[in-house]
Parts: structure tokens; C-alpha cells; sequence
């Protein structure tokens, strides 16, 4: 068997494009996402002000990535006939969600913190109006205390790329639905 060049779709992924469905199998074979159960496909956000972290479950597959607003907003609008439902983190659900002063930590860090995360959930917020004023089922957790590191979250999904902590903490959301 020769070796297969990897084809990247128009979007610049080589596998599970959220944005076009195509992508590539192991074998370097082009597929494209399309025989999915279409009342399956459910969406997990961290939310963050320059990219939240995103992941898509269908039945057998999950993807994951980093999209800025306007690209969620645009894979929401694409896919909507086919999501379920998005679920989102919703930080600003815990009752001290800004308070984060560390002993050894300077105010200016700590204000700067606190700053970063307001920003996260005013994010957030607006990502739930909008999947809201679409009329897709949107479901808030608020998130867990605990984050997972790759070889954990690799252990558990059976994840076998990269992932940075806003993809696992998206995946999680999703996991198991």
C-alpha cells in the first residue's frame, strides 16, 4: 500500500472538518461526516473571548477544536437542523465565580484574574442568547473543580490527538450523552 498524501478541506482540517464534515480515516482514505444520525449531534462549549474550546459528539465520533465567536456563531447557524442540543459551561452559575486571590499572589495578578474571567462568562452568556434566539435546546453546568490532563482525558474517551484544556473541558460537557 502506497502512502496517502493528506487531503485538508477547504477549511484547512485534515480530519472531521466541523465546519464542511469532510476529513480523513486512518488510512488516509477522504471522508465526509454525512451518515450520522441527524437528532444526535450534540455540542459542548467552554466559552473564552478569543476562542472557546468546542466539541462536537455524534453517536460514533466526537471532534474537537477552538473557534472564535463568529465561527461558532456560523457552525450554530450551519448545523442547527441537525443539533439536539449545546451544552455550555457556565462558570458564572458558581456562587464566588470572580474571587481569586492567591496568598502569594500580587493584586494586580489577581484583579487581572478576575478581569479574564468576566470576560469568559459575559462569553458565554452571549453564546447561550444566541443558540437561545435560535431555538436550540441549550442546557448550562456549571463546571467541575477539577481539570484532566490529556493522559487522563485520553484514558477516558479514548482520544488519540493533541487537545488543550478548553477542548477537554468542552468534551467533558458531552461525554456520555
Amino acid at each position: 500500500m502506497k502512502n496517502k498524501v493528506l487531503v485538508k478541506c477547504s477549511h484547512g482540517y485534515d480530519v472531521a472538518c466541523l465546519f464542511c464534515g469532510f476529513g480523513q480515516d486512518e488510512q488516509g482514505n477522504r471522508t465526509y461526516k454525512s451518515n450520522f444520525n441527524s437528532d444526535q449531534i450534540i455540542i459542548g462549549i467552554d466559552p473564552d473571548l478569543d476562542k472557546s474550546g468546542v466539541a462536537i459528539r455524534w453517536p460514533d465520533a466526537l471532534s474537537l477544536n477552538n473557534l472564535t465567536f463568529v465561527e461558532l456563531k456560523d457552525l450554530i447557524e450551519r448545523e442547527q437542523p441537525v443539533i439536539k442540543k449545546v451544552v455550555v459551561e457556565a462558570g458564572w452559575l458558581n456562587e464566588k465565580a470572580n474571587f481569586h486571590y492567591r496568598p502569594n499572589q500580587s493584586k494586580s495578578a489577581g484583579e487581572r484574574i478576575a478581569k479574564n474571567v468576566g470576560e469568559n462568562h459575559a462569553t458565554g452568556k452571549l453564546i447561550v442568547q444566541l443558540i437561545e434566539s435560535m431555538g436550540i435546546p441549550v442546557q448550562l453546568l456549571k463546571p467541575t473543580r477539577s481539570k484532566l490532563s490529556s493522559k487522563d482525558f485520553n484514558r477516558i474517551t479514548g482520544w488519540t490527538k493533541q487537545s488543550n484544556q478548553e477542548q477537554r473541558d468542552a468534551a467533558m460537557l458531552v461525554w456520555g450523552m
